[in-house]
């Protein structure tokens, strides 16, 4: 489960381009687990977006796991930056569905645009 989650090439270029995005450039070891990872970077933030960048981590490992099955049973695979539209699109979802603790972190993403 790790390596989907933080040691394959396809989910380390995901979490690269999302650290990015959302201008949080903690250098990540080869050698860490999605939860060491998870774990150092949420301390960086302020005590009141943890809880929503909680929420994105989990979003996120929910969309490579669903990247994942489409790889495996539907034969169909998309490219890490066609990925990042559709986290945006689930943060923004959750955000009109009334989860407003995510928005900080995907406020300047959305004003940034997406690079492909």
């Amino acid at each position: 489960m790790d390596h989907l989650l933080a040691g394959c090439v396809y989910t380390r270029e995901v979490w690269a381009r999302l650290r990015a995005a959302i201008s949080l450039v903690q250098p990540v070891h080869d050698q860490s687990t999605a939860i060491d990872q998870w774990l150092v970077e949420r301390k960086l933030l302020p005590k009141d977006h943890r809880i929503g960048f909680d929420a994105l981590f989990l979003l996120v490992s929910w969309l490579i796991w669903k990247e994942r099955n489409s790889r495996v049973f539907e034969k169909f695979a998309t490219m890490p930056a066609w990925l990042l539209p559709k986290i945006l699109d689930e943060c923004n979802a959750w955000v009109a569905a009334g989860f407003r603790r995510i928005a900080p972190l995907v406020a300047s993403w959305s004003q940034i645009g997406l690079v492909y």
